[in-house]
């Protein structure tokens, strides 16, 4: 990993601890489930984004697999699973309500 690699981590993991938990629209509060999905996706696309350009610039494009890896896409299959065999699979998927959806599902399995 090099230094700018390492700071971008940094950055992200400071933007989701400091700013994430006090990040407002201009509406206030009243919106405030969409308002920390639009936050949360458009840091961590950006984030992935980043990342995918040092991979690209830095080493043969080689993923390496390792057992957490493989476990965090075994959970992403068992959620795709789920919501196709749910009785509700649009709401599952979308995650109706507090945008917990396969969407916000991707975006955390993206960072590992």
């Amino acid at each position: 990993m090099t230094k700018l690699e390492s700071i971008l981590n940094d950055i992200y993991i400071w933007l989701m601890l400091g700013v994430f938990p006090i990040f407002v629209l201009p509406g206030g509060y009243t919106n405030i489930t969409n308002t920390k999905y639009i936050f949360f996706a458009t840091a961590t696309i950006l984030f992935a984004l980043a990342k995918a350009a040092f991979m690209l610039m830095h080493r043969p494009v080689r993923i390496k697999f390792t057992f957490t890896a493989w476990a965090v896409l075994a959970f992403l299959l068992a959620a795709v699973v789920s919501a196709v065999c749910s009785d509700y699979p649009l709401s599952i998927m979308m995650g109706t309500g507090r945008d917990e959806g396969l969407p916000t599902l991707f975006l955390f399995c993206l960072n590992c």
